[in-house]
């Protein structure tokens, strides 16, 4: 270890990790190769040679097929965070409170998710094909057996092996009885991690919506007998019918209200909860303030929806609407100044400066971490296209659809991005007071020079 303390700490550490063999980084450029042959395949089904009459976006199925791509880029996302911090020597075991047995090693959670995405990607073509009425004698069958079977199979990802799946279930079980539960680091980073995901659980319960409803093999199912212009065969096909029972009903409504709100409420109790122990204020009670504003969004945007349509609309609705608009973007501006001078500590606090902070883990240019800073504030602008409703889209109703889960996809990468530093972060720092300590070891097996970084970056 050339006379560097915390990697010989890190190398005497017992059951922080291990190498990963050639055989199971072969596994996973097999598995990947499959994964993008497929995803070529699927796109020039879709793309470049698409069904005449048919449009896959304007289907009620695509709820399940956009809600498991979400899924799956989660589990992608969580693999190639765990890739960034090993190879920077940051303990995430020990930050989160892991041992090696309890988690799947970076290669192991890719080849994960390549497999179900593959399993995935194979049944959308196969559901497409059916479609355009290609695969034959088995088209009426495909439309009842897909979209169940690809939840499934993500329940099984989810839940499989258990030993390694039992330790979030915990943690998110913590959240979800927030302010009871256990609330350190892990706790309160599954909970971040929920904030991102709302519209996804939104998709998830939609989909689930879909697939109860006992006209859904109707709703997706089309032969070379259908009149897609006559309305009197659109009997639960069209959009517009699954939105009348699900997405836009009243119960729809309130549940996609419920799940906006739900995940920002646990994670302000999260912050009350190491208020009301600690007794200090600052970070806790300005990182509440922060969900509390978050919330208040959500609020005032339910509240606009309420006054649409009614007879003061004309009166008050530019009046909410501007309201909206500066609770927003205070919100997300706010937001964004805790990731990049809390969250990640980038710049200093008690004086305005640009300078980086000296102590850096990652072996890029100070210019990555400037991408990033911007990156960020971008992604959560982004985000806000995502929260205008499909019915006053100002960008047109099918482009909003479309778009949607990209937006979803952009804020579960921006998730990611905050991730990889909120973690460096708090090796270096113990900025969340999570631990009675500062010092952490260096990850098992992990060889760069720590204090080379140190220095050269002073």
């Amino acid at each position: 270890c050339s006379g560097d303390v915390r990697a010989a700490t890190g190398d005497l550490s017992v059951g922080l990790g291990g190498t990963e063999s050639f055989e199971s980084g072969l596994n996973l450029g097999v598995r990947g190769g499959i994964v993008l042959s497929l995803v070529v395949w699927l796109l020039w089904d879709v793309i470049i040679d698409p069904a005449e009459g048919y449009n896959l976006w304007a289907q009620p199925v695509i709820y399940v097929f956009e809600s498991s791509a979400s899924l799956l880029v989660l589990g992608w996302l969580w693999g190639l965070c765990v890739v960034v911090w090993s190879s920077a020597g940051i303990n995430y075991l020990y930050i989160f409170e892991l041992s090696s047995k309890q988690v799947s090693s970076s290669t192991a959670a890719l080849s994960e998710a390549a497999s179900v995405s593959a399993l995935y990607l194979a049944a959308f073509i196969l559901y497409y094909k059916a479609e355009r009425n290609v695969s034959g004698a088995v088209d009426e069958y495909v439309g009842e057996a897909i979209p169940p079977l690809i939840y499934f199979c993500l329940i099984l990802y989810a839940i499989f092996p258990w030993r390694k799946r039992k330790v979030w279930w915990r943690m998110v079980l913590n959240v979800v009885i927030s302010p009871f539960g256990k609330v350190g680091f892990a706790e309160n980073f599954v909970a971040d991690v929920l904030t991102s995901l709302v519209k996804v659980m939104s998709y998830v319960a939609y989909s689930f919506c879909f697939l109860l409803t006992p006209r859904f093999v109707i709703a997706n199912t089309i032969t070379d007998d259908t009149n897609l212009d006559d309305a009197s065969t659109d009997d639960g096909k069209s959009m517009e019918d699954f939105e009348a029972v699900c997405s836009k009903s009243g119960w729809g409504g309130t549940l996609d209200s419920v799940i906006s709100l739900l995940p920002l409420t646990w994670r302000m109790l999260q912050c009350l909860r190491r208020f009301y122990y600690s007794g200090d204020r600052w970070p806790h009670l300005f990182n509440a303030t922060k969900y509390f504003l978050s919330i208040l969004v959500v609020l005032v945007t339910i509240y606009k929806g309420e006054v649409e349509g009614t007879s003061d609309a004309d009166v008050v609705l530019p009046y909410v609407t501007a309201v909206w608009f500066i609770i927003y973007f205070v919100s997300t501006f706010y937001s964004w100044w805790w990731d990049i001078w809390v969250d990640w500590s980038f710049f200093p606090r008690d004086r305005f400066s640009l300078a980086l902070r000296p102590e850096r883990m990652y072996d890029v240019s100070s210019g990555v971490y400037y991408v990033a800073v911007i990156a960020d504030f971008l992604l959560r602008c982004l985000w806000t296209m995502s929260l205008i409703p499909v019915t006053n889209a100002p960008i047109g109703r099918d482009l909003q659809t479309i778009l949607k889960p990209f937006l979803a996809g952009a804020e579960m990468f921006r998730r990611a991005l905050w991730a990889c530093f909120r973690l460096e972060n708090e090796h270096l720092s113990n900025v969340g007071g999570y631990r009675r300590v500062n010092f952490i070891p260096l990850h098992f097996g992990h060889r760069y020079n720590y204090i080379s970084i140190f220095k050269r970056s002073q």
